[in-house]
């Protein structure tokens, strides 16, 4: 089994890197495959069908972070 990290920053703007990423683990995918992913910010669309095409049309695993934006109180 390979370790491959595929970093990438999200934010309103930048969403389409993480877009990219999922697409790059796609291209190159070597089974068995888990993706750890740690996503914060609003909901996009596009990151949510990557990660749905990542299950659905590439049998991937995916797994989320949740809570990891840091806010002051």
């Amino acid at each position: 089994m390979r370790l491959c990290a595929v970093p990438c920053c999200y934010d309103a703007v930048t969403c389409c890197y993480v877009v990219q990423a999922m697409q790059w683990i796609a291209d190159n995918v070597q089974y068995p495959a888990i993706v750890s992913a740690s996503i914060a910010g609003e909901y996009s669309a596009a990151v949510n069908q990557a990660v749905t095409s990542l299950m659905n049309d590439f049998g991937i695993t995916v797994v989320a972070a949740a809570g990891t934006v840091t806010r002051a109180v």
